[in-house]
């Protein structure tokens, strides 16, 4: 989180891509198993 900060990205925006991502890959993992 501190290097991120660092780098000028907001943990929050962090973490939204990161849910973002989840929301992607969920659907995608159901169909493949």
């Amino acid at each position: 989180a501190e290097a991120a900060e660092r780098a000028g990205i907001p943990l929050g925006t962090l973490k939204s891509r990161l849910h973002e991502a989840r929301r992607q890959v969920r659907p995608w993992l159901a169909a493949g198993s």
